[in-house]
């Protein structure tokens, strides 16, 4: 290959945004679900994969309107906003349920 030849990449490589270690990315859930999580709108908080395979907190909300709501990333950790729906988690207590 030529050396001053390169390479056209439809995404352009940024190891420093996909390298963030599980513990941190851990960490920094932790720290934020609550606050998160008391957003109206918020179904659920977790860890998930961007579409780059990079870690990255996702946000289950009710409907797209509580996006503008969320931040695009939280302490250096990407956010992932992800239209759920309404959930209405079970408890082990409950059973299971038999739909109509």
């Amino acid at each position: 290959m030529d050396e001053h030849a390169h390479e056209e990449a439809a995404m352009p490589y940024a190891p420093s945004e996909r390298d963030v270690p599980q513990s941190t990315i851990e960490r920094v859930l932790e720290t934020n679900r609550r606050r998160l999580m008391s957003i109206a709108g918020v179904e659920m908080v977790g860890i998930g994969q961007g579409l780059l395979g990079d870690p990255v907190i996702v946000i289950g909300v009710h409907d797209a309107t509580v996006t503008k709501q969320l931040p695009t990333t939280i302490e250096g950790v990407k956010v992932q906003v992800e239209v759920t729906g309404p959930i209405d988690a079970l408890t082990r207590s409950s059973g299971p349920q038999s739909r109509p």
